[in-house]
């Protein structure tokens, strides 16, 4: 239970419940990329095929990926996905520049 300062309870927020059933919202895999010489890119679209092929194997409806170039990702783009895929090529045991770039312009917004 969390409490203020002077002691008093602290409410969570309030959610309404809805008199109309809600349809379950389809599960968003982002795969984001960056590649230099298109082998990366190449991956992910790899990726992609299978994250797809892996879904239908398990009958999941309504599975999105959304796949992004690392420079055009957002934050909107990583809050609402639940699941996270990176491709890029790795440089002295390091992800690429861009794909850190992009990571830190959304975790520090």
């Amino acid at each position: 239970m969390r409490t203020n300062l002077l002691g008093s309870r602290l409410l969570g927020p309030v959610r309404r419940l809805s008199s109309t059933p809600q349809r379950p919202r389809n599960k968003t895999l982002l795969l984001v990329w960056h590649s230099r010489t298109g082998l990366a890119e190449q991956m992910a679209a790899a990726c992609e095929r299978g994250a797809h092929d892996a879904a239908r194997e398990m009958e999941e409806d309504g599975f999105v990926v959304k796949r992004r170039r690392a420079a055009d990702a957002t934050v909107d783009d990583l809050l609402g996905a639940d699941g996270y895929l990176f491709c890029a090529p790795e440089n002295l045991a390091s992800t690429s520049g861009e794909v850190c770039a992009a990571l830190d312009a959304c975790c520090c917004t």
